[in-house]
């Protein structure tokens, strides 16, 4: 996710035929995934048999807060910097809104599909048959939506509804236990990948905006978002312990907000229209470094008492 943001603050400098054959990869080396495991992971590591009222409110602190600190509170600072103190206020109570629109799409998103989740659970009862169908039915309805124009935004969470299930689903089962499956998910992963390499076919993924070409595309977008995340996920587990990954994963949501507003480095300080390729990638490895390094400072700081709920931490 760092990487790709980097290499679009590249491309806004460099002529696109540079970084091109690079960013041609990209989306079969980890767009297919890089979003989708946070939704799985978030359904594999929640508690979805909590009461409402303390589910909703570690739900408010987990995502809701770090939106409010990240976003809005950054959007009105920024307002009454460049502003008119009179317009700046008037602003003020539309930023709110924020929570609902223009606001980091995968929070809002994991907000949503997580109170879905825990609501279709409790209706249902847990029972596994009915909850997946539903949720089954809503998957391809968003598709068939997303497809045809139609509340792409509004689809990301139910899409993503899909996805915690299947986190949820991998933990009661204990399933990255089972090697067969890891390994072979894993497998089926690189095939679809590389076959659409080779046939120059763009992959379906979930970002900012759900790339799906036709209707063969919404059960590939499922197939290879929930293979590469639990490839990565065994693949992480194999690694076994590394203090490095997991501070890094320890504070993925505040690397995910807080990049934004480190990456508002002007590229061309360091970046030139004659940059070549390798110079481009050297600079992007050492930007992404430097990246992760300054927004984990930046967790480092505020993961104190009083202080971490900003981060989204009780």
């Amino acid at each position: 996710m760092v990487t790709l943001h980097i290499t679009m603050g590249i491309e806004s400098v460099v002529p696109k035929q540079t970084i091109q054959p690079y960013s041609d990869l990209q989306q079969y080396i980890f767009l297919t995934w890089f979003m989708a495991v946070f939704f799985v992971v978030t359904g594999y590591c929640s508690n979805y048999s909590k009461p409402f009222k303390p589910f909703l409110k570690s739900l408010i602190i987990s995502v809701g807060l770090p939106i409010f600190f990240f976003d809005i509170l950054v959007v009105n600072i920024t307002n009454f910097i460049t502003l008119p103190t009179s317009e700046a206020f008037y602003l003020l109570p539309f930023s709110l809104l924020r929570f609902f629109r223009y606001s980091f799409w995968f929070l809002r998103a994991l907000f949503v599909a997580k109170l879905m989740y825990w609501a279709i659970n409790k209706i249902l009862n847990n029972r596994v048959v009915p909850i997946l169908g539903v949720i089954l039915i809503l998957y391809i309805l968003a598709g068939i939506a997303v497809l045809y124009g139609h509340g792409e935004h509004g689809c990301h969470s139910i899409m993503a509804l899909a996805l915690i299930a299947t986190g949820d689903y991998v933990r009661k089962n204990n399933l990255l236990e089972n090697k067969m499956i890891c390994w072979g998910s894993l497998i089926i992963h690189i095939i679809c990948i590389t076959t659409m390499y080779v046939f120059s076919y763009s992959p379906p993924r979930i970002q900012n905006s759900i790339l799906i070409h036709n209707c063969f595309d919404i059960p590939l977008l499922y197939i290879i978002s929930v293979s590469g995340s639990i490839g990565i996920m065994f693949l992480s587990k194999i690694i076994g312990k590394n203090n490095i990954l997991e501070y890094i994963g320890r504070y993925s949501l505040v690397i995910y907000c807080f990049h934004f507003i480190v990456n508002k480095l002007p590229f061309s300080y360091f970046i030139s229209e004659n940059s070549s390729l390798s110079y481009c990638l050297v600079y992007l490895i050492c930007h992404t470094i430097v990246t992760i390094s300054l927004c984990c400072l930046f967790a480092f700081v505020f993961d104190r008492k009083y202080l971490r709920i900003v981060i989204g931490k009780q």
